[in-house]
């Protein structure tokens, strides 16, 4: 199987450890869609890699390793638009001939007899491809909140002169730091009480709609995640 010219094909030295660990524990591949499918569409990869180290009894490193190394292989195979079939025919041939020496003696045969197991995760309808996907689909925006905060500030007002304080005026500060694109960012936005009291009520109000939805699409075929909530 010969790569597309046009991709650049290859893998970082820490890709290899990630191959090692799928290798290792080949045998609980099956745990882990289990995991997957039970974790539902929108459960990062932290979870799941938990809940696989928990189940399959392997260290936590391994399990974190196994899953960060399938999704990064989901990538890959997106971008270069290939099957499950010829994902692991075309990463076999790269290993053969691209990976460092003391990794193919050691870990080649391995590879060779594991890779149809890995193949059926790598399938798109995999539950871990599945969840994959909708984790993607579901940050696919160009600006993603990253972490936010509120601080509280007091002003003085002074008189004319500014030789006495005649009052105080409490305010608050809202730090938004977000993504735009592949560059982090930050916001800062002044809001008053009214505001706070409109942003809470706003924040209650989509709790309740997002558990109104999902226990309304309980008797469905498929599960249902508030996303993020899931983590």
């Amino acid at each position: 199987m010969a790569l597309p010219q046009s991709v650049n094909f290859r893998l970082p030295e820490e890709a290899y450890a990630g191959l090692a660990a799928l290798i290792a524990h080949s045998g609980v591949l099956g745990v882990l869609l289990d995991c997957a499918e039970k974790a539902g569409p929108g459960t990062g990869f932290g979870k799941i890699a938990r809940n696989f180290a928990d189940e399959a009894k392997i260290q936590s490193s391994d399990a974190g390793s196994i899953v960060t190394t399938l999704w990064n292989l989901y990538d890959v195979r997106r971008e270069l638009d290939l099957s499950a079939d010829d994902m692991i025919s075309a990463l076999t041939a790269y290993l053969d001939k691209n990976s460092p020496e003391e990794w193919r003696k050691k870990y080649m045969e391995g590879w060779q007899k594991v890779s149809p197991s890995i193949q059926k995760v790598l399938d798109g309808d995999s539950s871990l491809a599945l969840d994959h996907k909708s984790v993607r689909l579901t940050y696919a925006h160009q600006n993603v909140l990253i972490d936010a905060d509120m601080i509280t500030d007091v002003r003085p007002v002074f008189n004319q002169s500014g030789e006495a304080i005649r009052g105080m005026v409490v305010s608050h500060q809202m730090v938004i730091e977000y993504h735009d694109g592949f560059d982090a960012k930050r916001l800062h936005v002044v809001i008053d009480g009214k505001d706070v009291s409109k942003l809470s009520a706003l924040c209650k109000r989509a709790e309740t709609k997002a558990q109104t939805t999902k226990s309304s699409l309980m008797d469905r075929s498929w599960i249902t995640s508030i996303a993020g909530i899931e983590e």
